[in-house]
């Protein structure tokens, strides 16, 4: 009988990834929040000690990359994702309790994250101003509608003018 260990479930998922290429790229990228978590740590993610993650270090990371790294919204959110899928990985496999889980699971950026154009966010001044608009034409009655569809969904600009708009 084998034993299941955080090593063996990272290379199974690192396996199962769309191709090699996406598989080195995450392991990439758990390496790097790996040294991120623990810096004193000379080890990779294949021998980090993943169970010990907590949800503050979610929050860490994000900080990490918005911060110091100047990452975009959208590149901190595939690296915090990539995290959590390995996670979730290591609680199938029965090494992560599920309350650990679903607390990292639920760790949220601050307030009022509504997607910007150019992957930033939209500030409360600007909230204000597109809600002040009195839509009494077409365009302006689109532009309010598309500004909910942003907020409540969530989508990105650029993927919200390549949808139809009849």
């Amino acid at each position: 009988m084998t034993t299941t260990t955080p090593k063996r479930v990272l290379e199974e998922w690192l396996a199962a990834q769309a191709n090699e290429q996406v598989g080195r790229e995450r392991g990439k990228i758990l390496d790097r929040a790996a040294r991120l978590l623990d810096p004193q740590s000379t080890h990779d993610a294949r021998t980090y000690p993943w169970l010990d993650t907590q949800a503050s270090d979610i929050v860490r990371l994000r900080e990490v990359y918005t911060e110091d790294y100047h990452f975009k919204p959208r590149t901190v959110r595939h690296q915090i994702q990539t995290v959590r899928s390995y996670l979730t990985r290591l609680h199938e496999a029965g090494l992560l309790p599920l309350e650990r889980l679903t607390k990292i699971r639920k760790v949220r950026g601050s307030g009022g994250e509504a997607l910007g154009y150019a992957g930033r966010r939209l500030e409360p001044e600007e909230i204000a101003r597109v809600m002040s608009v009195h839509p009494d034409t077409p365009r302006k009655r689109f532009l309010r509608a598309a500004f909910f569809f942003l907020v409540t969904t969530g989508v990105r600009v650029s993927e919200l003018l390549s949808l139809k708009r009849e």
